[in-house]
């Protein structure tokens, strides 16, 4: 059977089902989920989105890359997102 991100992301979402309710949660198997995630979409990305495929390929970031790769070469960092002055926050602006 063919791994596919529906699968993935169904056993995220029972992972957090468990973690939610008390019923243990394993970080190293989420993570792996996680990872994998990222590579099943990146070679989505990669077959069916031509710029995206243009720009891993001129970054050296191919179909059959590892984790680490992707995540070095394709992905940004969570600062991007963490960019407001804290005085915008603070002032609710």
């Amino acid at each position: 059977m063919q791994e596919n991100i529906t699968d993935i992301q169904n056993n995220l979402i029972k992972t957090c089902y468990r973690w939610a309710s008390g019923k243990g949660f394993d970080p190293q198997e989420a993570q792996k989920l996680r990872r994998r995630a990222v590579i099943l979409n990146h070679q989505h990305y990669f077959d069916h989105i031509p710029l995206y495929r243009k720009i891993a390929e001129e970054d050296g970031c191919h179909k059959d890359s590892d984790f680490q790769t992707i995540k070095g070469k394709m992905m940004l960092s969570t600062d991007i997102f963490k960019s407001y002055r804290q005085s915008w926050l603070d002032d609710s602006d």
